[in-house]
């Protein structure tokens, strides 16, 4: 279900007129600095792009990563991706992997992840609840995550599913009835109609992407969404979180599941688990299974925890996300932070445990949620005390939902004199004030899907905004007369300070588009060649570059999908190259995904595409690879 968008704000903390001003002036600076180099300026060039997936059902929520590693005599740079496809009875999803070795040129056959122990698939399987409940199981969109290791590849998928038999430990097949799963109404006061979800994985360390290991981790107890994977970059460790509902998915407050569908609006004790392995194992990860929040009540008015953000720097693992019925608080969210050793969870310390309450770090009398968070260690920061930077949204407590919000960071930043401070720790986070970087919610606007990187002390943040809400909204201003556009903000010193904020989209009113997802992707480190002890070429970093991209919708009630564009800088995005399409299809985008080569003169591309433009089941992955190139006409 497509949610109304929030819009995208403001850096620099000033009033909206005093940022439009700051803003059209940088503007004029920049297109006068575009039209001199208008012939010989670089773009990205996309060739025709490969449909990778090719099914007749509906394609969901592609992810992908790309792989480098050895395998004998050979460096391998393999691309994975994982999607979830329409193709099981009643049109449920099964989740699959397909690869490529040619950079994207041509695809594997898929292979099936989703499955029992005999091999079939688990989507639109027949499966009865505790209560006798009777369905067809369906998978969740997956998610994916490998390590830039270079002595073997070691990939994890996870997803949510509704295949859960009782004991996960046994080979299970087939249809089953379980004595433990659960049941619920997708819809406030109608008939049970969902079956709870259970945690599944699906781990390959083969050199040929092939032979996939799946293991099914809870029994559907309580019901599992939102899983989040994460592992550090030397192969050494890897961890998993999860938001558990003892109710069920609840039903949110748009049209049909709405917000519940997310799993934002969530029962009295829905707690975040966690789990963790130091190899890629799914059977160690079910062992290694903890509780980390601490809400044990289900009484009305005790909290409950949602949408967690997981990322590993080294040994460290940092976990955070949205918590209602917050100590000392309003009837708003709070969000709650927790570091630790990954493997050494400060919370749970033994299986079955209660969990902590962790660290909040937003103020309780404001509605904070959507957290997301970067690291870095100290040897990507040789100059910075920079680790942790977080940002969430943030609106007054009388407004829930999807209510207007400005973009808020806080930072966490090492402090050699402190006792214990590594920049990670929640006390680390405390020390530094919350910064609002939008500050247009006063005025009527709105900001949101804010995405950012470090590297040193240099931060890039996008995200989308608005500057008049209601103008901007079809259900309320119709035709609308403002818009959701992309902007981009830096610091130089660590979050210190940050330039006003660019809008780099410009869509103008009349054409009745917004902005959507957002990306921005920097480049990741050098590879060194383990066959030849130095980089193969375009494998040597240029921290210099950076990818970001947007993809736009319609502007009214159907908010059809756009286009896709992407853009590249080479100076850190004082100046970007031109906005390129994709590719040359007119509509049908959505939900891009971008990986760069380390010297960032190669970029691929994931997104989703409607095969029959307007009809979003007929949604296929795409994949292209680009380069840089001259381009001389621009793009529209």
């Amino acid at each position: 279900m497509k949610r109304y968008p929030s819009t995208a704000a403001i850096a620099g903390g000033g009033p909206a007129r005093g940022f439009l001003a700051r803003v059209e002036s940088r503007q004029i600076v920049l297109g006068l600095v575009a039209a001199l180099a208008a012939n010989s300026a670089l773009a990205l060039s996309f060739p025709t792009p490969v449909n990778v997936s090719q099914s007749p059902t509906p394609t969901e929520k592609a992810k992908d990563v790309r792989l480098a590693y050895q395998d004998g005599l050979a460096f391998k740079k393999p691309w994975v991706f994982a999607y979830g496809d329409g193709d099981g009875i009643d049109g449920r999803e099964n989740v699959y992997v397909q690869t490529s070795f040619d950079d994207g040129a041509t695809w594997s056959a898929r292979i099936l992840l989703s499955r029992d122990a005999a091999g079939n698939k688990t989507g639109g399987q027949t499966i009865t609840t505790a209560a006798s409940f009777t369905t067809t199981a369906d998978n969740n969109k997956p998610n994916i995550f490998a390590p830039p290791t270079t002595n073997g590849p070691k990939v994890i998928v996870t997803w949510t599913s509704a295949y859960c038999p009782q004991d996960p430990t046994l080979p299970n097949s087939g249809p089953y009835t379980s004595g433990v799963q659960g049941q619920s109404a997708l819809v406030s006061g109608g008939p049970v109609d969902h079956a709870y979800y259970c945690m599944w994985t699906a781990i390959t360390t083969d050199p040929a992407l092939a032979t996939w290991t799946v293991t099914q981790l809870t029994n559907g107890l309580r019901d599992a969404i939102g899983d989040v994977i994460a592992g550090n970059a030397t192969g050494t460790g890897y961890a998993l979180a999860w938001q558990e509902d003892p109710a069920g998915l609840q039903p949110g407050e748009g049209e049909g599941p709405g917000d519940g569908g997310t799993g934002a609006t969530v029962s009295p004790g829905t707690n975040i688990w966690y789990a963790f392995s130091a190899t890629p194992s799914g059977t160690t990860c079910r062992t290694n299974i903890r509780q980390a929040s601490d809400n044990n009540a289900m009484i009305t008015g005790s909290p409950g925890a949602s949408r967690p953000n997981l990322l590993m720097s080294g040994s460290t693992a940092a976990l955070a996300y949205e918590e209602t019925a917050c100590t000392g608080g309003s009837s708003g969210k709070c969000i709650v932070y927790h570091s630790f050793p990954f493997s050494a969870p400060t919370f749970s310390v033994t299986p079955g445990a209660a969990g902590e309450s962790g660290t909040t770090i937003s103020n309780v009398a404001q509605n904070a949620r959507r957290v997301r968070f970067v690291l870095q260690g100290a040897t990507a920061a040789p100059t910075s005390s920079l680790r942790t930077l977080l940002l969430w949204r943030e609106s007054a407590p009388s407004v829930t939902g999807g209510a207007p919000a400005d973009v808020i960071i806080r930072r966490g930043l090492a402090n050699a004199s402190a006792a214990g401070s590594s920049g990670f720790t929640g006390a680390d986070i405390l020390i530094d004030t919350p910064r609002n970087l939008t500050n247009v919610v006063a005025t009527g606007g709105n900001a949101l899907a804010q995405r950012a990187f470090i590297r040193d002390g240099f931060i890039a943040l996008a995200f989308d905004l608005t500057i008049d809400a209601n103008g901007a909204n079809p259900e309320v201003t119709n035709p609308p007369t403002a818009t959701y556009d992309l902007y981009l903000t830096r610091s130089v010193d660590g979050g210190a300070t940050w330039e006003s904020a660019r809008n780099l989209s410009n869509l103008t009113t009349k054409d009745l588009k917004i902005v959507v997802e957002p990306r921005i992707v920097a480049t990741p480190g050098t590879l060194i060649n383990p066959v030849t002890g130095v980089p193969d070429q375009g494998d040597t970093q240029n921290p210099n570059v950076f990818f970001i991209s947007y993809a736009t919708e319609s502007n009214d009630l159907v908010r059809a999908a756009g286009k896709v564009y992407v853009s590249r800088t080479a100076d850190q995005g004082a100046t970007l190259e031109p906005f390129a399409p994709v590719s040359s299809v007119e509509a049908g985008q959505s939900e891009a995904q971008l990986r760069a080569t380390p010297d960032g003169n190669r970029l691929g591309v994931l997104w989703m595409e409607e095969q029959a433009i307007g009809n979003d089941l007929t949604k296929d992955a795409m994949f292209v690879s680009t380069e840089a190139a001259l381009f001389a006409n621009g793009f529209e």
